[in-house]
């Protein structure tokens, strides 16, 4: 029987939890779907929240099909419940993208993404 290829996705998210907004446990809604599909191994990269938070989530059953990389982050000024990206999270995204080799590269919050954080 032939194997399936397994595809890499990678999420760029600003809101995953330990934040209890909907857009955050959306976002790890998603990937867990997407993780649980037998084709797909996902990586999210989700803010570290100023190392408020253990690197891990609880995510049962997904053995490494799931993958949660915390980037360094700070609070967006006018809102600071949002926490965006840091200088040098560019390049530690950049070198954990190439280290995964992601099939696809889907990014969420867009707006925060380029105009209110670094790049």
């Amino acid at each position: 029987m032939k194997s399936q290829r397994i595809y890499t996705i990678a999420f760029l998210v600003t809101g995953f939890p330990p934040d209890v907004s909907g857009v955050s446990h959306f976002n790890l809604e998603r990937a867990q779907w997407f993780a649980k599909q037998d084709m797909y191994r996902v990586v999210v990269f989700a803010p570290d929240w100023q190392n408020e938070l253990s690197s891990g989530l609880p995510v049962s059953n997904l053995d490494g099909k799931l993958i949660i990389e915390r980037y360094p982050s700070k609070p967006w000024p006018p809102y600071k419940l949002t926490h965006v990206p840091k200088f040098l999270a560019a390049n530690q995204i950049n070198n954990k993208l190439a280290y995964y080799q992601p099939d696809l590269i889907i990014m969420t919050d867009v707006e925060r993404f380029f105009l209110l954080s670094t790049w």
